[in-house]
């Protein structure tokens, strides 16, 4: 037979064993938990349950000097707090008071079942009960001991001096400021008379459980959850009254803090393990003989730890986005001569030159005079755009949400690298790619490009109602690991091709050879294999963004001053943010990839997060308080004061400021439209253009005349070809002087040619203007004729462009014709037809020219207008020729093929393609520093 577990109730009980065996018996006493609300928490023949006790020296939250957790004071608060807590683990309760008096049985069991029931109601939040027993069963020095702890952790100027159990003047005047302040802090209107009857007491209740909810960090109301979860072991008998009956004494005497035996001890059960209460027959009888509570052989007591409370002061903190706009200069003349207009304009796209730029004066006018015609507005609309174009709404993104962080993107060709043979010198090389360069230049001449202001504001509840902090409360803004956009986020790049281009029919001369490649590369490897160049390491909170190798900002510390290089901004004070909001200036924090500021008199913190520029990165925030009531946080823990923000992502933004078209003037004979190609094809840049630019993080913003060509008059050409023959005159661009007047002629273009050329023979038999030092040379005579040719008309292209793009306004210009010049419409040497034939051209102004009709694209050009329009585009945006032919994807050729993935096929090429850009391409326009990408070999 097995042994057997019995209990002292079962004296009584026959147990039937055979009498041939032996039977082990084992007399197990029950178990139990008991918590202590110590003596001091009770003056001595006094019911009243005191909040605290002790001199209330402790210093409040946010003092340096706030002490260690481990040497504060037990208080009775933190005892209901404990109760809450264990009562949750499904222990049954039971309360029970005891006495010190030296008075009889019949004073001491009552006294003492008060001080259970103060308690009791206190746990249970009943304030009309606890109000009775303290009218009837208090001293003078419980409510000046109440007072003294109210004006000590709420700040009410109501402490009545020394707790000297009689009720003097002080005393009635701190009563009577107690009553006053309290009317204010609740909304309540009791007597202001300097007594102390229910009304005060009442008063005194709901300070009490205004504390409690502080300590638990819930509402008031929230408490209710919690007393509701408690179970009793007779909820008929929930308190019991022991008077002296069972003094403190050995083996437990070790457990107490209490001297004396005037406590209230709260008793756990689990289930089954439930104690009789028979030993109290009547609400103020005990009959100790008959008690199991406290019969050392019917239980054994647990004695339960109660955590201190370090400060009574709770506190929570908001994360929000600050005011952009005052980060920059602040707006003087509104004009384009203001330097807020110009800071501005630069940080949503619509300025490109570096602000210390020569030409400045100039490209700022014509960008401001295009920015008034975009937006019908000034300055205001401005400043509204910077704050809602900047960072999505204006708002940062909720916890598990995702915005977007927007910066200047479409940085263009510059004149000066044009004339350097930018595009005809792919194979250069240096410390900086070409848009690398000139984006750094922008950056440096302008240092509030890319600042996102964060403001954390902090509040505390010392007591019923949230405020703002006291100032030098520390905050820490901390880089957190960012969340991952799901694919088909406005926020998510759609995915890049990962599949390598075949079965490729390569452009060539007629008839076009066939020639299958199977190429090996793809965007989605290049970018893969480029971003591997450079690992992640192991919780890094920029993941996967572009390393500093790179031109990114990884790698490089996330604390600094350095706008182009760090994240987070320390020491420096920028006066229309810091100044105007009094923030604190930000300092080096002790926590690994984080600042940290302290709070100023509104209790708010401002930081400066500093993004990289290049597309994709992401960036995620924890704002964090440390220390809190004494004790270290890092921001990760369950109780840490923290708030988060989503996952913001970088985008950069790509204008189209201007489609134009030069269409087949009426009259125009069918045998010239049909060598052009016929019908012009319409460009769509909201969806085939813009969605290939997704992939490099370009947010494209097509502008009101970009959404659909708009027609050159007649009027606008002549003003071009004015302008244009003006800007080339005097410019050393041909091997002969040619009258430029007369080449270029003014009146109606009745021509399908944007740029309208005398042929040689024409211009001979014009009348010409002043002759230079030996006369007029004949064209026809020339024998560079198509050279010199060739050079006007691409000067003259540019020169458009400009003119059409309002002097390179911050978006790009497109502009579409049959042709690029009535020259091309006759009989070309061969040698000169890629030149004066071509589908296309980029220029140095922000712009370009596409050309022919919609038969010749089907009819044998590798892609379609809509990519050949990408082609051009991103030649301004920095992006030289690919394979021009199928006989050089096999050929070692040097240092030519460093700009491209060159084991994929890219729309910068003549080949027919995916219809995308490569790898390389897509790195370029994210505004990585490809000149640090090593090139890869030629071949599929």
């Amino acid at each position: 037979m097995p042994d057997t577990d019995i209990t002292r109730r079962e004296h009584e009980k026959k147990f039937d064993r055979l009498t041939t065996i032996n039977h082990l018996f084992h007399l197990q006493p029950f178990k139990g938990f008991v918590m202590e609300l110590e003596d001091v928490h009770f003056h001595f023949d006094s019911a009243v349950i005191l909040p605290d006790f002790g001199t209330f020296d402790a210093p409040l939250e946010g003092d340096p000097a706030a002490p260690d957790p481990a040497t504060q004071r037990v208080i009775s608060l933190a005892v209901v707090r404990a109760c809450y807590l264990q009562g949750a683990k499904g222990q049954k309760m039971l309360i029970a008071g005891h006495a010190d008096t030296s008075g009889s049985p019949d004073y001491n069991f009552p006294l003492s079942l008060q001080r259970a029931n103060s308690f009791f109601h206190l746990l249970m939040g009943n304030r009309a009960e606890w109000v009775k027993i303290s009218v009837a069963k208090h001293k003078v020095e419980d409510y000046q001991q109440i007072l003294k702890w109210i004006a000590n952790v709420w700040d009410f100027n109501c402490d009545p001096g020394n707790v000297d159990n009689n009720h003097g003047a002080l005393t009635t005047a701190a009563v009577k400021d107690f009553q006053t302040e309290y009317n204010e802090e609740f909304d309540a209107s009791i007597s202001v008379d300097g007594q102390v009857g229910p009304e005060t007491w009442g008063a005194f209740f709901d300070v009490y459980i205004a504390v409690l909810a502080n300590i638990m960090d819930v509402e008031v109301a929230d408490l209710q959850k919690f007393r509701d979860a408690l179970q009793w072991v007779d909820d008929s008998k929930r308190t019991v009254g022991c008077g002296e009956e069972f003094p403190i004494e050995q083996p437990r005497k070790q457990n107490y803090k209490s001297k004396v035996n005037r406590r209230v001890e709260i008793l756990f059960y689990d289930p089954g393990q439930e104690p009789k209460i028979d030993c109290h027959p009547g609400p103020t009888k005990c009959t100790p003989v008959i008690c199991e509570i406290y019969n050392p052989k019917m239980y054994k007591y647990v004695h339960l730890p109660v955590d201190p409370v370090t400060s009574l002061i709770a506190f929570r903190i908001k994360m929000e986005l600050g005011d952009i706009d005052s980060l920059f200069t602040d707006i003087g003349t509104s004009d384009d001569t203001d330097t807020g207009i110009r800071e501005r304009m630069q940080a949503i796209g619509f300025l490109y030159a570096p602000l210390n730029d020569p030409a400045i004066a100039t490209r700022a006018k014509d960008a401001w005079d295009h920015f008034k015609v975009v937006t019908t507005a000034g300055s205001a609309q401005l400043q509204t755009m910077v704050k809602n174009t900047i960072v999505d709404q204006n708002v940062l993104p909720a916890v598990g949400g995702f915005g977007m962080l927007r910066m200047p993107g479409s940085y263009c060709v510059t004149n000066a690298q044009f004339a350097a043979q930018f595009f005809g010198n792919p194979g250069a090389t240096g410390a900086q790619s070409g848009r690398f360069q000139e984006e750094t230049a922008v950056w440096t001449a302008n240092d509030k490009l890319g600042l996102v202001p964060i403001v954390t504001k902090v509040e505390s509840r010392p007591r019923t109602k949230w405020k703002p902090a006291k100032a030098g409360v520390k905050v820490h803004l901390q880089l957190i690991p960012p969340d991952a956009p799901p694919a088909g986020s406005p926020v998510a790049a759609p995915g890049l091709r990962a599949v390598p281009t075949v079965s490729v029919n390569v452009n060539g001369t007629p008839p076009p050879p066939t020639v299958t490649f199977t190429m090996t590369g793809s965007p989605a490897k290049f970018v893969t294999d480029t971003k591997a160049q450079n690992a992640p390491v192991a919780n890094d909170p920029q993941v996967d963004n572009v390393h500093s190798a790179k031109g990114g900002k990884r790698g490089n510390a996330v604390a600094g001053t350095n706008h182009l290089t760090n994240v987070l901004e320390i020491t420096t004070a920028r006066p229309g943010f810091h100044g105007k909001f009094s923030f604190n200036a930000s300092a080096a924090s002790t926590h690994a990839n984080a600042v940290m500021a302290d709070t100023n008199n509104d209790g708010k913190a401002g930081f400066i997060l500093m993004p990289a520029w290049t597309g994709g990165d992401r960036y995620k925030l924890r704002a964090f308080l440390d220390p809190v009531r004494g004790k270290p946080f890092n921001g990760t823990e369950g109780d840490a004061v923290k708030a988060e923000s989503g996952t913001m992502v970088v985008w950069r933004i790509l204008r189209f400021s201007n489609y134009m078209r030069w269409d087949y003037p009426a009259g125009v004979p069918a045998a010239e439209v049909n060598s052009c190609g016929g019908p012009l094809d319409n460009f769509d840049f909201a969806g085939v253009i813009a969605t290939e630019y997704k992939n490099s993080w370009f947010d494209t913003v097509i502008e009101p005349n970009a959404a659909s060509f708009q027609l050159i008059t007649q009027a606008q050409w002549q003003l071009a070809q004015s302008r244009g023959r003006a800007a080339i005159a005097g410019k050393p661009l041909t091997s002969q002087k040619y009258d430029l007047n007369t080449l270029f002629p003014l009146g109606n273009n009745p021509s399908s040619g944007l740029i309208r050329f005398l042929t040689a023979a024409q211009y001979d038999a014009a009348v010409k203007g002043p002759p230079p030092p030996g006369g007029w040379l004949s064209a026809a005579g020339d024998p560079n004729y198509f050279n010199n040719m060739v050079a006007l008309q691409n000067e003259m292209i540019g020169e458009y462009v400009e003119f059409f793009s309002k002097n390179a306004v911050g978006g790009l210009t497109v502009l579409q014709a049959p042709c690029f010049c009535t020259l091309s419409l006759g009989v070309i040497p061969t040698a000169f037809l890629p030149a004066l034939r071509a589908s296309g051209l980029g220029t140095s102004r922000r712009g370009c020219i596409v050309c022919f009709g919609h038969n010749i694209y089907a009819g044998g050009m590798p892609y379609d207008a809509n990519h050949n329009t990408m082609h051009e585009t991103g030649h301004v945006m920095y992006g030289v020729h690919q394979y021009t032919a199928g006989v050089q994807v096999n050929v070692n050729t040097g240092t030519i093929f460093d700009e491209h993935d060159y084991h994929d096929l890219c729309i910068m090429g003549y080949m027919r393609c995916s219809g995308g850009y490569c790898g390389r391409c897509t790195l370029n326009h994210a505004g990585w520093n490809t000149h640090a990408i090593a090139g890869n070999n030629p071949g599929p």
